[in-house]
């Protein structure tokens, strides 16, 4: 049960981290925040019920524990299934396009290079664009901490 609760939470707290940059402490509010809400969704009735299954005890097989001790060959799954680019693929192919429509030969050393460099260029700017994003939210984050009015005497 405490598997899923460790996973949902990290899952919470890197999405954090990476919203702010790592510039924003967490919180005590945050924290409770980001728990919360993986508690609310690794526990549940459904949850609880898979995990007396999953162990054998309801209803009762000790052979379930037993069968994960026995040598299982893992899969690896290829590179060319796991390989994402931040462009989606018809961004590119319409570059490409522009590109070939400029370009008389496209097999030119200096259109490779010219479709290398808008390559760079492209990917750079949206590592940029992400970048700014998250940093506004974590100034954002720190402006509205900053607001939080202090308790009276």
């Amino acid at each position: 049960m405490f598997k899923p609760l460790s996973t949902a939470y990290s899952a919470e707290l890197a999405a954090y981290m990476d919203s702010c940059q790592g510039l924003s402490s967490v919180t005590k509010r945050d924290f409770f925040r980001m728990f919360y809400k993986a508690w609310t969704t690794s526990f549940h009735e459904q949850a609880i019920k898979k995990s007396f299954q999953v162990t054998g005890l309801s209803p009762f097989n000790p052979n379930t524990i037993l069968q994960r001790f026995k040598k299982v060959e893992l899969e690896r799954p290829s590179s060319s299934e796991s390989s994402t680019s931040i462009l989606s693929a018809s961004d590119w192919r319409k570059v490409e396009r522009l590109l070939r429509e400029i370009i008389a030969d496209v097999w030119d050393e200096q259109s490779k290079k010219l479709s290398q460099v808008v390559h760079k260029m492209a990917v750079r700017a949206e590592l940029a664009e992400h970048e700014n994003q998250r940093l506004r939210s974590a100034l954002l984050n720190e402006h509205k901490k900053r607001k939080r009015g202090k308790p009276l005497p």
